[in-house]
């Protein structure tokens, strides 16, 4: 059986979708849905269940994504558990069944994942925010689709290979959630593979502010994990130049496009140099729980650290502090 795990969080519309296209899944293997959400909405049990007795529904009663996750991982009876995020879309009605057949070839690996697809329709900034995306992942991938990272917005793990302690830190609210369960594994020589036939469609939608707050925390994320086996950090200037992006993002070479690439940049590299320098007190709190621990908001000051780079202490025009003001106030953390 495979137990497919979805965690959610007030995106009934997008989730309705993702739900229609496992219900329409082409597969001899039998397979259960369990949409995790965090916080009661109103409707939504309804909704999964609606969609056949094999969907089932449960609730956390707490934000973050990593508690929903942990919680279908424990409720999950499948022998492969996917994990998808709310804001997919399969697209490939042999999906399931393609995943089933991947672990059969591959007994040795315990997870198996794929990429992200783009929705047809883009803005300069999202497309600029999945060409990043999907270049970081890939930047992993070496011989024999053998990955060092992978998306646990789409990803599948062999349920009997998962061990009581190999469970997401549910600490971790947002960005870069996955690192420290699967850096874990990495560090106990456990196999991961990447399939490009295990793409799903992702229909995130990213405005600008979004992309800023999005690349400090998976920056801070990767910062956190960096320690022993954990996956290299991203070498912006040595990977393709921004002409390429546009290409493989088939977009204009707009200017907002540029902005969104290198605004992406600042913020991710920022929140990664935080990031290590509290990775040592995060592995200290992993061994301990008298270590405590907590995770910092994007606050106002880091905001225009992050924005102004080195120049950050110098004075600021009246109208330079009015518009980091309004930036401040639209990263913030609700």
């Amino acid at each position: 059986m495979i137990s497919v795990v979805i965690p959610t969080f007030r995106r009934q519309t997008r989730l309705r979708a993702l739900l229609g296209s496992l219900a329409n899944q082409q597969t001899s293997v039998p397979y259960e849905v369990l949409v995790v959400a965090n916080l009661p909405e109103a409707g939504l049990k309804k909704i999964v269940e609606s969609f056949g007795p094999h969907f089932r529904f449960h609730e956390t009663g707490k934000l973050g994504v990593n508690i929903a996750r942990n919680k279908g991982l424990d409720r999950a009876r499948g022998e492969i558990v996917v994990l998808l995020d709310d804001d997919t879309f399969v697209t490939d009605r042999e999906f399931l069944h393609k995943i089933a057949r991947a672990h059969a070839r591959h007994p040795e690996a315990i997870a198996i994942g794929g990429g992200y697809v783009p929705k047809d329709s883009l803005t300069p900034i999202e497309a600029a925010y999945h060409w990043i995306l999907d270049h970081e992942l890939r930047a992993t991938v070496g011989e024999r689709d053998e990955a060092r990272l992978l998306r646990a917005g789409n990803v599948s793990l062999k349920a009997s290979q998962l061990e009581s302690h190999h469970r997401f830190d549910d600490r971790v609210v947002f960005g870069g959630s996955e690192l420290s369960l699967f850096t874990r594994l990495r560090s106990e020589q456990n196999l991961f593979l990447l399939f490009d036939a295990l793409s799903v469609e992702h229909r995130a939608q990213v405005s600008f502010f979004e992309l800023a707050k999005r690349a400090f925390y998976q920056g801070y994320g990767k910062g956190l994990a960096e320690h022993d086996t954990a996956p290299p950090r991203p070498q912006w200037n040595s990977q393709l130049p921004l002409e390429e992006t546009f290409r493989r993002a088939h977009v204009e070479q707009t200017a907002l496009f540029r902005i969104a690439v290198r605004t992406y940049r600042r913020f991710h590299s920022f929140g990664y140099g935080l990031g290590l320098k509290d990775s040592d007190l995060y592995q200290a709190s992993l061994a301990s729980k008298k270590v405590i621990y907590r995770r910092p908001d994007l606050t106002p000051t880091r905001m225009l650290k992050a924005f102004f780079g080195g120049r950050w202490r110098r004075r600021l025009s009246d109208a330079a502090r009015a518009h980091a003001a309004a930036l401040s106030a639209a990263l913030s953390l609700r």
